[in-house]
Formats: C-alpha cells, sequence, structure tokens
C-alpha cells in the first residue's frame, strides 16, 4: 500500500491510495505544499503533504472522445502547486486549477494526418505512420510558472506559455550523428523527459534513443 514516511523521525505514515490502487508516479511541488500522484494512469489526485489530506482529483478527460484516450502519461506541479498539467495519450495536455480542479486550458499541437472516423475538426498531434495519437510523454513547468514544456512522441517538444496559454514554439530535437547513421527509426523515438533550466534559456529534452 502506498504511503509517505516523514523525516527524520520516520514514525508518521500519510496513506495516499486504496489498497490495490497503482501509484503510476508522484510529483512535490517545488515548496513542499503540494504531492500530486497518479492512480492506475486514470486519475490525478492532489494532496496536501502535511497531513495527507486528499484536496483535488483531476481525472483525464481526452478532447477526442474516443475510447482508451484519456490515459495519463505525464504530470507536473507549479511550484506553488497551484497549477497542475497532465500530458495524455491523446497528445494533449490539461492544465489544471489545482484548488477546484477547473481545466484552465487544453494544449496541443495539429499534424495534417488524422484517423478517418476524425472528420469533426478536433485537432491533436497523431502518429502519421499508423495513425495513433503521439501522447504527451513527458511534461514540467518552468521554475518561475511562465513556461510550459510537452514532451510528445514522434520527437518533439512543444513550447507553451502558461498564463493564456500561447504556443511558442515546436521543437525536434536534431538526432545524434552517430544515432541518424543508425536508421530512420530514432525519428520515431518519444520526448521522454523535459526540464527548463533556471533563467529558462535552455530546454533540456532527453528521448528514449
Amino acid at each position: 500500500m502506498p504511503e509517505f514516511r516523514s523525516s527524520p523521525s520516520i514514525d508518521r505514515r500519510l496513506k495516499f491510495a486504496d489498497h490495490e490502487e497503482s501509484i503510476e508516479f508522484a510529483v512535490f511541488s517545488a515548496d513542499g505544499s503540494r504531492l500530486l500522484t497518479v492512480l492506475n494512469t486514470e486519475k490525478a489526485v492532489v494532496w496536501n503533504d502535511q497531513d495527507g489530506a486528499m484536496l483535488q482529483v483531476l481525472p483525464p478527460v481526452s478532447c477526442l472522445g474516443r475510447p482508451g484516450m484519456g490515459r495519463i502519461q505525464s504530470a507536473a506541479l507549479d511550484a506553488r502547486g497551484r497549477l497542475a498539467v497532465l500530458g495524455l495519450n491523446d497528445g494533449s495536455a490539461r492544465l489544471i486549477a489545482t484548488q477546484n480542479g477547473t481545466e484552465l486550458a487544453r494544449l496541443h499541437v495539429g499534424l495534417p494526418q488524422y484517423p478517418p472516423s476524425r472528420d469533426d475538426g478536433q485537432r491533436a498531434m497523431w502518429d502519421v505512420a499508423d495513425e495513433r495519437p503521439a501522447g504527451a510523454e513527458a511534461v514540467c513547468f518552468s521554475g518561475d510558472g511562465q513556461l510550459i514544456a510537452v514532451g510528445h512522441s514522434r520527437r518533439t517538444v512543444s513550447v507553451w506559455e502558461a498564463t493564456g496559454p500561447q504556443l511558442l514554439a515546436t521543437l525536434s530535437p536534431r538526432l545524434d550523428d552517430d544515432v541518424a547513421a543508425a536508421g530512420l527509426w530514432a525519428h520515431d523515438e518519444p520526448i521522454s523527459a523535459v526540464s527548463f533550466s533556471r533563467d529558462n534559456r535552455y530546454l533540456f529534452a532527453g528521448s528514449d534513443d
């Protein structure tokens, strides 16, 4: 059963999930006031880490409305735990106010190819090779909370203003020459980690290659 132990005495346990629930991953806000856990990729929960109180449940809602298109692949809190961003397997990311669970924005970019069943104009990033959504594999806030980075499948990173929000850039990190020489498969690898430098001048993007 997932629990949190306080330090240094390690004499207090805070329970953050029910029996048989699986915590896929968890993240603290930088100020230590909030903890976000993702349970079974199906819901995110915001906790007060001082007493273990559940503050808000943030369900993933896909913008595509298709079965299976609402699973959480990544999550992050801003420095004070007031905003959460959830990366979904439909290629979008949800920006949510943790105080009341209100969705503030849906972050998604588009590629020109869509599944034949989608003719209603809804946009998401799609895997052109097999017409599956290119999921939001990694998300992060900048330290000052002004920027959000979303790392997608298909080796792409989108950078957004957290207030607005507005898409600022879409990046495709260059392949190492040795990796590129090995074959085209590397272009399909997802961006699995993203992180801003403290001054926001640099963005780290790590991939599975």
